[in-house]
């Protein structure tokens, strides 16, 4: 719009200089803001119609313009040009350098997107837990603390992971130990954001915002592995997102366990039982076999028992003892302190 006013404060100069034809018709019809009819207009002459915000101004302008309006309208289309594109430039160069400072630090004013889901381990074959400050990859299905958040943090697909029994984040301090704390932070002690990168075979990574080539990563026995070991594409930093099992279903998973649990311990009890059985029926038969064996003997008399004479006692020998050493002064000292005390 500032172009077009341009252009028209233009035009209307070149008309008031260059016009030969009916000058006082033009100012007054200008001052009127009238459009006259075309029939009255002479044919060596021809209508601009110039937008201007509000109404429409109607000005003669001599067919051949000089080379000095040529000239002056050309410039003034060049700069005009010159300018718009160089405040596109400066608003496209000051968009993308503040979206790379936002995608550079978490997003604090808008909520993120929470999402309530257990994270399976390809490594352990189980699901991460996050209990008091403990971290592993050795929860089952539907456990209460393996029921994990993932929350949204940022543009460049920044996550924060925590407990939702326990609400500590997964964290990772400076040495690359996983560690669990119930405030967050992202400082030199430790970083509780991570980057979630996804692969081709659908499982997730999770590395860390603050430096890209640590992983998070679990080992067989469920137990963290430290971050700068782990890289891209090992098993134990794969892990996939699974949906939360209903209550329903958490209770029917537990019976079958428990099930389980008691049929074996029955049929341990009962194979205890079993061999019981036998080693007391081997033991009846082992004593019916020799109680046959043995003749039968009949019970002795008994006799009166004669007094007997007392041989007269002899001396001990007594045991030459050894001599005593001589004491130190140190030695001294402690019998000396060790009888004090007994006084």
């Amino acid at each position: 719009m500032q172009i077009l006013d341009l252009l028209s404060l233009v035009f209307v100069h070149a008309s008031s200089v260059h016009t030969n034809h009916r000058p006082s018709l033009v100012s007054h019809r200008i001052r009127k803001v009238e459009v006259w009819d075309w029939r009255e207009v002479p044919v060596t002459d021809i209508v601009w119609l110039t937008p201007i915000p509000g109404l429409l101004l109607g000005t003669s302008v001599s067919i051949m313009l000089r080379h000095r309006c040529l000239s002056l309208l050309l410039h003034v289309l060049l700069w005009c040009w010159h300018l718009q594109e160089s405040v596109q430039l400066s608003d496209s160069d000051g968009f993308t350098k503040y979206v790379k400072e936002t995608m550079g630090r978490p997003d604090t004013l808008s909520r993120g997107v929470e999402r309530t889901v257990q994270l399976y381990s390809k490594a352990s074959q189980k699901h991460v837990r996050i209990y008091g400050k403990n971290v592993d990859a050795d929860g089952e299905n539907g456990d209460v603390y393996a029921r994990i958040i993932i929350e949204g943090d940022n543009f460049e697909s920044q996550v924060t992971i925590r407990g939702e029994k326990t609400g500590s984040y997964l964290c990772m301090n400076h040495k690359g130990k996983v560690i669990s704390k119930r405030k967050r932070r992202d400082d030199s002690s430790y970083t509780c954001t991570f980057q979630e990168v996804y692969a081709e075979t659908g499982f997730s990574h999770y590395r860390l915002a603050r430096n890209p080539d640590w992983y998070l990563g679990f080992g067989k026995n469920g137990h963290s592995r430290r971050a700068q070991n782990m890289k891209r594409g090992q098993k134990w930093t794969e892990f996939l997102k699974r949906e939360v099992p209903e209550e329903a279903e958490i209770t029917q998973t537990e019976r079958e366990r428990k099930r389980l649990i008691f049929s074996e311990l029955l049929r341990t009890t009962r194979r205890a039982a079993r061999s019981k059985g036998r080693r007391k029926s081997r033991s009846k038969q082992d004593r019916a076999s020799l109680s046959q064996q043995e003749p039968t003997s009949q019970p002795k008399e008994r006799t009166p028992s004669q007094p007997t004479e007392k041989t007269p006692s002899q001396p001990k020998e007594k045991i030459p003892r050894r001599p005593k050493k001589e004491r130190t002064s140190r030695q001294h000292r402690k019998g000396a302190k060790k009888s004090r005390k007994e006084r």
